[in-house]
């Protein structure tokens, strides 16, 4: 016998395959989250002192050493980059999506309270607190080859620094 379904039947088995769809999705999302445990693994299986870390969201943090930083996803998925102190703004840690700075120039630090970021001939604007140690996290940024400029201004809106 042929059984006929009737609509409230299919509205139903769509609903249950959307939930089921949706919890998949989001326990697999979860699986891939990273916690402190495994940050603070990674900087033990790297032998770091003195470390900054910065989460930027569930699967991505930042770890600013005395001359490194990482973009820690898990422990086959990081980008390292050394850096010499000499430079006014040491650029690394570069991802899709984000990349790390550390602040040099006590004149910066001090003055600065606004930096802006041109991709692709738009600019956005973000507001600076003075830390050394900052993540700009902007979907534009992509690796290998970033292309754009960083500038920083005080109140008056005076160029402090501009690198291209």
């Amino acid at each position: 016998m042929i059984r006929k379904f009737r609509k409230t039947d299919i509205m139903l088995i769509v609903a249950v395959i959307a939930a089921l769809t949706v919890s998949i999705g989001y326990w697999l999302k979860a699986d891939r989250s990273i916690n402190k445990a495994d940050v603070e693994a990674f900087i033990q299986d790297q032998n770091l002192d003195h470390v900054l870390i910065h989460q930027v969201d569930k699967s991505l943090y930042y770890i600013f050493g005395e001359d490194v930083i990482y973009a820690f996803k898990d422990k086959q998925h990081f980008s390292k980059s050394g850096y010499d102190h000499k430079d006014d703004v040491v650029f690394g840690g570069l991802i899709k999506g984000a990349m790390g700075l550390v602040i040099n120039d006590p004149e910066i630090m001090k003055q600065a309270n606004l930096y802006t970021l041109t991709i692709d001939g738009t600019t956005r604007k973000y507001n600076y607190g003075g830390e050394k140690y900052l993540v700009i996290a902007d979907e534009r940024i992509w690796n290998p080859s970033p292309q754009f400029q960083l500038s920083f201004y005080d109140a008056e809106g005076t160029e402090l620094y501009h690198q291209e």
